[in-house]
């Protein structure tokens, strides 16, 4: 038959809980750490607004920058590279600058490009008659860059090639060849 086991119980005394009233009060945060985290907060907050206001001032300042007159190179620099050997003209050149053309385009494969530039004309004598045509030229640049395809414009031959074809263009519209030369003050393909 099954034996009997004598068990042994340990008593432990467990002190009763303090009632709420009674406990010690918990270390709360001291008005001292508060104004310790506003303070960093303040002072990262003044941190990022320093840094921000130098980028925005260095991005003001150089990319605000109206741009300077072109001026005719002195020197025999482009005669003699032409062979001629007439110095060029010491006169200040005025350049007229038409901004902000933005063309849409498609590559070969269909994919829709993007070409923005900017353009200055050279232009000879009457300038006061540049301004007065401004949507004329605009219209007769949008159509020479429209016309051409978009592989042809990423090459510096095929962007030659479209400034001739702009200056011969405005030529015939204003009946004189007092448009010089044309000059992309920006391009980009995106």
């Amino acid at each position: 038959m099954p034996e009997k086991v004598a068990v042994d119980i340990l008593d432990i005394d467990v002190p009763p809980s303090l009632p709420d009233e009674e406990r010690p009060p918990e270390p709360e945060a001291t008005p001292e750490s508060g104004t310790w985290q506003k303070g960093r907060l303040l002072a990262a907050g003044l941190i990022t607004l320093l840094v921000f206001s130098a980028g925005g001032y260095v991005l003001w300042t150089h990319l605000a920058v109206p741009t300077p007159a072109i001026e005719a190179p002195t020197g025999p620099g482009p005669a003699a590279a032409t062979g001629t050997g007439v110095p060029a003209a010491s006169v200040p050149v005025r350049a007229t600058e038409m901004e902000g053309f933005v063309v849409d385009m498609q590559d070969e494969k269909g994919n829709p490009r993007v070409v923005l530039c900017g353009i200055a004309l050279d232009v000879e004598g009457r300038q006061a008659s540049v301004p007065d045509r401004d949507a004329q030229f605009r219209r007769i640049i949008y159509e020479a860059l429209r016309g051409r395809k978009v592989e042809s414009l990423m090459t510096s031959a095929g962007r030659n090639a479209v400034k001739e074809e702009i200056r011969e263009l405005l030529a015939k519209a204003t009946g004189a060849a007092e448009i010089r030369d044309v000059y992309f003050t920006k391009f980009v393909v995106v």
